[in-house]
Parts: structure tokens; C-alpha cells; sequence
């Protein structure tokens, strides 16, 4: 098990968290998410490499919402993981769509992303 602690009453490593994960949020949604988060993480969810093979994945059209200002995955390890599947699998590339000042857990304000999920078809 990986055990994380984000429950603190560090002022300095509350701040570091919200601007980790949702820099864009209030102060209150950002304790409501720490609420819920899992602490505990199984070990064996890194054991291998997790990626899709060309032969079984890639098949149902990709949609990234590429969020600029998470801090948890940095835009460029998102560049990396949208060119390494568009590269296994070239004839159905994601369609990527930016939030440039949205963090971790997306825009405050979701309607957005709401319409845009609406609007894809399978």
C-alpha cells in the first residue's frame, strides 16, 4: 500500500495541495475535495506500464480534455500520453480540447465541460 496524507492543518502545505490540484477553486471546494480523497493506494496499480495495445484499443473515438494548469499531470506529460496513443493508434487520434487555466479538476465552472461531453458521439 501507498499511504498519503493530505489531511494537514499546515497552512504553507494546504496551499502547496490546492495549487497542485485546483488552484482555480475556492478554498472550500478544495477542502471538500481533500474530504474525499482515498489515502491509501494499492501498490500494484504500478507494477507494469499501463498502456493500450493497437490491436484492442483505439477502436472508440478519444476525447482529452488537456488541462493547463493541473499540476498533478503537468501539460507536457499530457502532450506525451495524447502523442504516445495518436502514435499506436494514428487513424483515431484523440480530439483534444484545452481548459489553458483549468487545473486537476477541471474549471470551477462546469458547464463547459458539460456541453462539450453532451456533444460527443460515439
Amino acid at each position: 500500500m501507498l499511504r498519503l496524507n493530505w489531511r494537514t492543518s499546515s497552512r504553507r502545505d494546504l496551499a502547496l495541495f490546492k495549487e497542485m490540484i485546483c488552484a482555480d477553486h475556492t478554498d472550500g471546494a478544495f477542502l471538500r475535495v481533500l474530504e474525499g480523497m482515498q489515502t491509501d493506494e494499492s501498490l500494484t496499480a504500478y507494477e507494469g506500464r499501463a498502456v493500450g495495445r493497437a490491436g484492442t484499443w483505439g477502436r472508440i473515438p478519444r476525447t482529452y480534455l488537456r488541462l493547463g494548469k493541473d499540476r498533478t499531470v503537468a501539460a507536457e506529460l499530457q502532450d506525451r500520453m495524447i502523442a504516445e496513443a495518436d502514435e499506436l493508434t494514428p487513424d483515431n487520434r484523440f480530439t483534444v480540447h484545452n481548459f489553458p487555466r483549468s487545473g486537476h479538476l477541471g474549471p470551477p465552472d462546469t458547464a463547459r465541460v458539460t456541453d462539450l461531453l453532451h456533444g460527443l458521439r460515439l
